[in-house]
């Protein structure tokens, strides 16, 4: 993760605790008509249900309402993470199999295709390919006089 994302998530939960801080500091928890609405309430199996005969439900609320909000923003913000990141592994592996697909299309496909059509054009030529047994025996050194050789007349013999 990077460090403005990590910054980010920082100042969020540093103001996620003031903001409840200052929320738990100014809600009256205890008050006397709360629990007089207490004693009055019937008798529950919950304290859901409780909260809901004497009105008290606002700060439950407010609660799952700041924690909506912060899973959503936690899913936002996974969900780029985890495609910046897919993205960035899905590049690499591409590339190294672009690079072993291209390598094994020119050997398998393009060199064969290359031998036949520098032999097509020999042959057009009427240049025998067995003049050229250093270029075929894969000797470079003596490439250039191979070619030379079995493009003169004689064979270079008049060299």
């Amino acid at each position: 993760m990077s460090a403005a994302w990590r910054m980010g998530f920082l100042v969020s939960h540093l103001c996620q605790w003031v903001f409840i801080i200052c929320l738990v500091k100014q809600y009256p928890f205890v008050d006397r008509s709360l629990v007089d609405a207490i004693g009055r309430a019937q008798i529950a199996p919950d304290t859901y249900a409780i909260a809901a005969q004497i009105g008290r439900f606002d700060l439950v609320s407010l609660l799952m309402t700041v924690l909506g909000i912060v899973l959503t923003l936690a899913g936002v913000v996974g969900f780029v993470e985890v495609r910046s990141r897919s993205e960035s592994v899905a590049r690499e592996a591409a590339g190294s199999v672009a690079a072993r697909v291209a390598k094994e299309t020119a050997e398998n496909e393009i060199a064969p295709e290359g031998n036949r059509l520098i032999e097509n054009f020999f042959d057009r030529k009427g240049i025998d390919l067995n003049k050229l047994h250093g270029l075929l025996a894969g000797q470079p050194a003596a490439r250039e006089q191979d070619i030379a050789n079995a493009l003169d007349e004689d064979g270079g013999q008049n060299a």
